[in-house]
Order: C-alpha cells, then sequence, then structure tokens
C-alpha cells in the first residue's frame, strides 16, 4: 500500500500482529515486548524501558535504560525514537489490551503526540486499529462491514464523513458526548477529515484497510 519505511514499536501488551521487516525498518522493543519479539523470532533493533514488566535489564549496546521515576511510558519514549530518527510511519503492536487500561490510555495520548509530529502512527490489535488525526484526514479503501468509530480528544473537533453509513459535514463532536461511536463500512471508500481539531478513529480490522496515510508526507 506504499506505506514507505517503518517503525515497529512492540509493548507488553496483548500481542497480535506479525511484523514483516523491511530492509530499512526499525523495530523497538518497549520494556516487555522484548518477550513478544523472542516468540516470534525478530531481534529488535533498539530495547527501551525501566525493565519493571520485562523484569530484568537485558544485556547489549542497543538497550537504553530509562528511570522507573519518569515523565512519560515506554511507549512515548519509543515513539519519539522513531521522530528523531525520522520515521513517519509507526505500528504499535502489544499496546492494547493488558493488565493495565491507564497504559492503553496513555497509549491513544501517544498516537496523538505522534500525529502532532507528523506521524502515521496505527495502534493494531485483535481485528482492531487505532490511530489520531489532527487537521488532517485518513481515507479506508472499500470494505463491506466493520465499525468505525471516531472520538474527539478536543472540547470541539469539526468532522466531516464521507462513504460510510452515517456521513457527515463539518459537525460538532466533542469530548463529553458519544456521537461518534459504531459508524459502519458499506462497500465504498471513506474518509473521515478532522476539519478542526484531534480526533481518534478505530476500526475493526487493521491497517491494509488503508488507502491513504493520515498525512501527506
Amino acid at each position: 500500500m506504499g506505506f514507505g519505511s517503518r517503525c515497529y514499536i512492540v509493548g507488553a501488551g496483548d500481542f497480535f500482529g506479525k511484523i514483516e521487516k523491511g530492509e530499512n525498518d526499525l523495530v523497538i522493543a518497549a520494556d516487555g515486548g522484548l518477550k513478544h519479539l523472542k516468540a516470534v523470532s525478530v531481534t529488535p533493533d533498539i530495547i527501551i524501558g525501566d525493565f519493571d514488566s520485562l523484569g530484568f535489564v537485558p544485556d547489549g549496546k542497543n538497550v537504553i535504560k530509562l528511570p522507573v521515576m519518569k515523565d512519560v511510558t515506554d511507549t512515548y519514549a519509543a515513539v519519539n525514537i522513531a521522530k528523531e530518527k525520522g520515521y513517519k510511519n509507526v505500528i504499535l503492536l502489544g499496546c492494547t489490551g493488558g493488565k493495565r487500561i491507564d497504559h492503553f490510555i496513555a497509549n491513544l495520548q501517544t498516537l496523538i503526540f505522534a500525529a502532532e509530529n507528523g506521524i502515521n502512527a496505527y495502534m493494531v490489535g485483535d481485528n482492531e486499529v487505532f490511530t489520531a488525526v489532527v487537521n488532517s484526514q485518513i481515507s479506508f479503501k472499500e470494505k463491506e462491514s466493520g465499525t468505525v468509530s471516531v472520538f474527539s480528544f478536543d472540547r470541539k473537533s469539526v468532522v466531516s464523513i464521507s462513504g460510510l453509513l452515517y456521513e457527515t459535514n463539518d459537525i460538532n463532536l466533542t469530548n463529553s458526548a458519544t456521537l461518534g461511536i459504531s459508524n459502519e463500512f458499506k462497500g465504498e471508500k471513506a474518509t473521515v477529515k478532522a476539519i478542526d481539531g484531534t480526533v481518534t478513529v478505530y476500526w475493526q480490522g487493521d491497517i491494509d484497510d488503508i488507502l491513504s496515510p493520515a498525512y501527506e508526507v
């Protein structure tokens, strides 16, 4: 799908993805995500974390040890490394589910950090994908079924939706209402556009459903 070079970041949550590493791709293990990578025989380029979930500090020159008392999560720190290295396409695996719902919420915020910095970041779970769109849009190829939900992370976001069961034009979504939940694919190319503001988009499927990235880069 012309996605370009990717940075895979693997966390310690529920792991459902597979990694097809290209020549210029980067794989980062965020703390306990190292166990998932070992299970699928993938060697990370970078290992980062405070290693509370892994339970030990791994050896190697590619290990970045973070303090336990810090202001960001291990996943956020990994996305920041991808940003510093110039990666515009990031896939988060092992970042849904798990034992800590607060980490999942933090990962949603991390998607917004990525989007604000011009990065197309997608968090992939079990037949589910999350991304953030900031003053831009995300488009999907034809898909016959599955739900799509759009949530505002601002007090008000102006959103247009085309090609889904419920279409809108410059509708106001707020962070205190559930208006954007449970839209549906209907076999057409579809677009969710945040004309003004920040939204997170969830859909049933995987990143192969995407027709074009959230950002023109």
